[in-house]
């Protein structure tokens, strides 16, 4: 981003774009800019008191992207260590990563990791925030695949026509209403998934009849998960047993 050419003309798909952009600028060039103006159609970002920079744009007609519409990119201020305008929704979107990869990061690791990579001095409660954000984003991001799990096995079922696929849920009580309402408890959690492709079946005729079993765990969000394939060996295999 220190490298980040403003071009007078340039569109961004929405306001809020255009402001983690700035912030971005801001955060890499350790300035402390500020809004000096922000509504609905207009956006004008400036530095500190005394400083010349400012950016201004402003929202299209009829459409919902916003231009930059004026500049000035002189900066005539010092570098600082705090970043007024970082907030706690763009520092979650930067940790995401590491914390998806590490949901128990520590707050202390992160702290450090800002100092590194911006030498920026981030607050303990404002990265707390931040790693919850992200741990509440990647949350909701497993619950809304689990919701469509049922379109994962229809298109299961249709590219690979001749297939099995058996979808184990648990349902409440109150599911089976033809007419659901909000007071009633619905619910309906996911159990156990099993697949066999129809490539599978055929090539289990040509086995021996020995079935082999394997297992794994699977470390997701939601706790582990144990995942059991099952497999039949070939002739030429069973030898090595």
């Amino acid at each position: 981003m220190n490298s980040y050419k403003w071009e007078v003309g340039t569109v961004f798909a929405s306001r809020e774009e255009f402001k983690d952009t700035v912030m971005s600028y801001a955060v890499q060039t350790r300035r402390k800019l500020k809004y000096a103006k922000l509504d609905l159609v207009r956006v004008r970002a400036a530095c500190q008191s005394g400083c010349p920079f400012w950016l201004y744009a402003a929202k299209m007609k009829e459409e919902a992207t916003w231009q930059l519409r004026s500049m000035n990119l002189k900066h005539t201020c010092g570098q600082s260590h705090r970043v007024g305008i970082m907030h706690t929704s763009w520092l979650g979107r930067t940790f995401k990563k590491k914390v998806e990869h590490n949901p128990r990061v520590k707050i202390k690791e992160l702290v450090n990791k800002a100092q590194r990579k911006w030498n920026l001095t981030v607050t303990t409660s404002m990265v707390a925030r931040s790693r919850q954000a992200a741990l509440d984003d990647i949350h909701g991001e497993y619950r809304k695949q689990y919701k469509r799990i049922g379109d994962y096995c229809y298109e299961l079922l249709r590219s690979n026509p001749g297939s099995s696929v058996t979808l184990k849920v648990q349902r409440s009580p109150d599911f089976e209403h033809e007419q659901q309402h909000s007071s009633l408890n619905n619910y309906c959690i996911f159990q156990r998934l099993y697949v066999c492709l129809d490539a599978c079946k055929k090539s289990f005729l040509q086995c021996r009849k020995f079935i082999g079993l394997d297992g794994c765990f699977l470390k997701t969000p939601q706790g582990v998960h144990h995942q059991l394939p099952r497999r039949r060996v070939h002739p030429a295999q069973a030898n090595q047993l």
